[in-house]
């Protein structure tokens, strides 16, 4: 049994964080902080029928999301993470409560997260929810 994380658990562990915290924000800035500014980043939302590649396309996706959400709270569960050298993959369960054109909706949905460190940063590489 694991009792302590590793730092780079706890530093990986901090990024996945930052991640729904920008995402509870809904602060286009706060967002763009978290990916790398890349055109090799992708992103899939739950329900959307296309996969976004490149910056622009995923940046793009959460100013939509954020301009139509009114509130998002995430409780994130299983947490689970995987280390290759610099790169990190977490795979989670996002519990999540949000705020829609008024309607309040739940979901549980499961979650990869993709982080490549560079210089003393993890970046975002890839969100995948379904």
């Amino acid at each position: 049994m694991k009792i302590f994380a590793s730092t780079v658990e706890l530093e990986i562990r901090k990024a996945n964080r930052d991640f729904y915290d920008a995402i509870e924000s809904l602060k286009i800035e706060r967002m763009e902080e978290i990916w790398l500014n890349s055109n090799e980043i992708q992103c899939i939302h739950p329900g959307w029928t296309e996969r976004l590649v490149g910056w622009q396309a995923v940046i793009q996706s959460w100013y939509a999301i954020f301009q139509n959400t009114q509130y998002i709270e995430f409780n994130i569960t299983d947490f689970n993470v995987t280390l290759d050298g610099q790169i990190a993959i977490v795979t989670c369960t996002e519990k999540m409560m949000s705020s829609v054109s008024g309607e309040i909706v739940h979901n549980e949905l499961l979650a990869t997260n993709i982080f490549q460190k560079t210089g003393d940063r993890w970046w975002l590489l890839l969100h995948h929810s379904s």
